[in-house]
């Protein structure tokens, strides 16, 4: 038994070595492995590093409604982001202006391009009516937002933005709580 543990060893030992990024070629002279420098053939990785700034226009959660975002990520194939949005809503219900909204939240991203973000703004519309079906009061809720998706880059600085998830809203107990799920999409500016 012993001595298959030994072979089993050299065995891992010789393909670890094999491995290694120099290696002889057939003349015994050593040649430097250059496939690390080589461009990913998958067209929705981010070239060399994951690292970035990029700003996306789009609509969803993470915009604030129909808008801007902005967006900072670290990290290589696991990494974290974070991001702010600023847009402008039309209220669902009146279609009155709601205005000017923002977003702002934190992403982990767990392989390359696919996250889940955590973030925190505007949920739903609401209305409140009086006893004679007046309305009172209209405006927006706001609350926390669970988006599962992706940044895709098709080259080196452009891209789609992609998610789905679920929001709560905390601050406006009387509006009816909406059970739709949460869409966003967008295009990605890397700089």
């Amino acid at each position: 038994m012993k001595k298959v543990y030994t072979a089993l060893f050299a065995c891992l030992l010789s393909l670890a070595a094999f491995s290694q990024s120099e290696y002889l070629n057939e003349s015994g002279f050593k040649v430097q492995d250059t496939s690390a420098d080589e461009k990913p053939s998958d067209k929705f990785y981010t070239y060399k590093k994951n690292a970035y700034k990029s700003i996306a226009f789009g609509f969803g959660q993470s915009y604030g409604g129909v808008g801007a975002r902005f967006q900072g990520r670290i990290g290589k194939i696991l990494g974290f982001g974070y991001h702010l949005g600023l847009g402008y809503s039309v209220n669902d219900m009146t279609g009155l202006p709601d205005g000017v909204l923002f977003a702002a939240g934190l992403k982990f991203f767990w392989h390359k391009a696919w996250y889940a973000d955590f973030q925190f703004g505007p949920v739903q519309d609401y209305i409140v009516l009086d006893d004679n079906r007046m309305v009172i009061e209209t405006g927006t809720a706001w609350g926390p937002t669970i988006l599962v998706g992706g940044d895709w880059f098709f080259n080196k600085s452009f891209g789609m933005n992609g998610a789905i998830g679920r929001a709560w809203n905390i601050t406006e107990p009387n509006a009816e709580k909406d059970e739709l799920p949460r869409i966003e999409l967008g295009f990605i500016f890397k700089f």
